[in-house]
């Protein structure tokens, strides 16, 4: 059998693709590994990366004529998935439409309400689509797949019982990057270099309301180190991989464990760069752990903060001693290791005294770059379901796509949280960050290679254009 799995292109009908950064899509790998192993033959396309219309995507599908078509969709692609999808309905009348993913996940009674799939896929999908492939032509026995809706005959939709998460990560085979474009498409914040994500464990236990769980859960379930580093040995020798991004939420959340990780890599000298873009939780840093992290070839740790105001983290439910923030700031900074701090402004206990006091403690936190983003109420957030109670939305869902993951526009009013304030907080934040000479001489100083000198002059005029001009 033929499946097909497509992440849509979110940029469709935008002249500028600077502002958002690409991450090669992990989950479609996996997804791909998974549907090998099953037997079948597969075709990933990552339309996002190639920059890909309608028309030359459904000339590859047509090449290939599959009988399965997989579309993965989160949030900030959901409107391009959903015209996806109903274009390969019309074009592809026999093959069977599957959409799963964050979005899919939170709306799926949405999606089964357009017609534009034939099965939604809840939650973590790799289990349910190896049942799913087993039984796919026999739509009467799709009822004892867990985890997905359909319509059933009579049309009707039916949602199958939700199927538990993964407990053992090992078992799943590694990511099938050899289906994917030249990773040289993908530009997330690796300093211009080549890079494959590394999931090593699911899940969050802790409770933002701007995040949200709905396909990993709060459970946080690890790889094994032995099988972390065969991974690791497998894509230097496969791919010769010189970057990796650890992409969990929380890679540091057992310390012992990342600790035998660390020194899985230092023993066996992969001779692996690698980074956090996700971040990690700053209570969780010791001075021996950012030694090992250091030896074992860390360059870039991001650590999420959200908020400058004490009071505002608490209400959030970030449960972080800014102190604590600090300290691990200090210490990445002590030996080698660039640190990026991640700020979220417009939560909806923020003020715009309390978006001042994150201004001024991000600047006095001295890390070697930060990040600002407007809080955005996605579905399936405590915060979305916060501003539907008490406050107003200010964006339609359809505007939640590329502009709105980016926090373009401030999406709601609550309390004394001004839309207005966030706007104007927001347009000073990068401007009083980065433009003094000092800073500016710190980051060129830290260029080491071509491709850093490319990815630095990008990242200055990204900021230049969209928070200065």
């Amino acid at each position: 059998m033929k499946v097909s799995l497509i992440f849509p292109n979110g940029f469709l009908g935008r002249r500028f693709r600077w502002d958002l950064p690409m991450h090669p899509p992990l989950s479609l790998a996996y997804l791909a590994s998974i549907t090998k192993e099953a037997g079948h033959d597969v075709q990933v396309v990552d339309a996002m990366a190639e920059n890909l219309g309608l028309t030359p995507l459904f000339s590859r599908l047509n090449r290939f004529q599959p009988d399965v078509i997989g579309i993965t969709a989160n949030v900030s692609v959901s409107r391009k998935a959903e015209l996806t999808a109903r274009y390969a309905k019309k074009l592809f009348p026999r093959a069977i439409v599957i959409m799963g993913g964050p979005w899919a996940t939170i709306e799926y009674d949405k999606v089964m309400d357009s017609g534009d799939a034939d099965i939604v896929v809840l939650g973590e999908g790799e289990e349910t689509l190896r049942e799913l492939l087993g039984c796919i032509h026999a739509p009467k026995k799709w009822h004892l797949v867990k985890g997905i809706a359909f319509r059933d005959e009579s049309g009707k939709v039916v949602l199958t019982q939700r199927r538990q998460f993964i407990e053992n990560l090992d078992i799943l085979p590694f990511p099938s990057w050899e289906l994917f474009p030249d990773t040289r498409k993908y530009n997330f914040n690796t300093r211009g270099n080549p890079f494959f994500p590394v999931m090593t464990s699911r899940g969050c236990p802790y409770d933002c309301m701007h995040c949200t769980k709905v396909v990993h859960g709060y459970k946080y379930r690890m790889r094994s180190p032995e099988n972390v580093l065969a991974e690791l040995e497998y894509l230097k020798e496969r791919f010769n991989v010189k970057v990796i991004s650890f992409v969990d939420d929380t890679f540091t959340q057992d310390v012992t464990r990342a600790e035998k990780i660390l020194d899985g890599m230092i023993q066996k000298r992969l001779g692996i760069k690698f980074m956090f873009s996700n971040g990690v939780r700053a209570d969780t840093i010791t001075r021996r752990l950012v030694k090992k992290l250091k030896a074992a070839g860390c360059y870039y740790a991001g650590i999420g903060i959200e908020s400058g105001n004490q009071r505002v983290v608490n209400q959030i439910g970030k449960r972080l001693d800014l102190r604590k923030a600090i300290e691990a700031i200090k210490l990445f900074r002590k030996h080698g290791i660039i640190t990026g701090a991640y700020f979220i402004f417009g939560h909806p206990h923020d003020t715009k005294e309390t978006m001042m006091d994150t201004l001024v403690f991000a600047r006095s936190l001295n890390a070697d770059y930060s990040q600002f983003f407007k809080a955005v109420p996605f579905p399936g957030t405590k915060m979305h379901e916060l501003i539907q109670e008490e406050g107003t939305f200010l964006q339609r869902r359809k505007e939640w796509n590329v502009d709105g993951y980016n926090m373009a526009t401030a999406s709601f009013k609550i309390w004394d949280c001004n839309p207005d304030d966030v706007e104007e907080v927001f347009k000073k934040s990068y401007r009083y960050f980065y433009l003094n000479p000092r800073k500016l001489m710190t980051l060129i100083s830290q260029i080491r290679s071509f491709p850093e000198i490319k990815w630095f002059i990008k990242s200055i005029v990204q900021i230049f254009l969209k928070n200065l001009v």
